[in-house]
């Protein structure tokens, strides 16, 4: 059964004592609402800011649990609008809806010596605050 967009924050449960980092379990239950059609094909969900402060957590990790899901074709998404949901929860493939862990952005150390389409080396593409 769909659900409205003030009941999205209630259907997500996140534990701060817990092995897996709180972006990778929004992550997690967003993809889960997805693929068992609690969130349908064309729906928007809330803004990252609102979101966040639904949950009380940064703006940084729902914009990353976003981020992954849309590269995982689950959303859409496009500055300075809010998400939509681009899969349909009963019509994908094997695969679909099956949990998967996300994956930490790098780190900084890591990208060093790395060499960027531009020609540049050892610049980090995450905005630091």
């Amino acid at each position: 059964m769909p659900v409205s967009e003030s009941m999205i924050s209630a259907l997500i449960d996140l534990k701060r004592v817990d092995d897996e980092g709180l972006a990778a379990q929004l992550t997690g239950q967003l993809r889960n609402l997805i693929a068992a059609g609690r969130l349908g094909k064309g729906r928007a969900l809330p803004s990252s800011r609102r979101l966040a402060s639904d949950l009380g957590v940064s703006r940084n990790t729902v914009t990353y649990a976003f981020e992954q899901l849309a590269a995982e074709g689950y959303l859409e998404t496009s500055r300075g609008r809010r998400p939509v949901v681009t899969a349909d929860g009963g019509a994908q493939g094997e695969g679909w809806g099956r949990s998967y862990p996300a994956r930490a952005p790098q780190s900084c150390g890591s990208l060093r010596g790395l060499q960027s389409s531009s020609g540049r080396t050892g610049r980090c593409p995450i905005r630091h605050r």
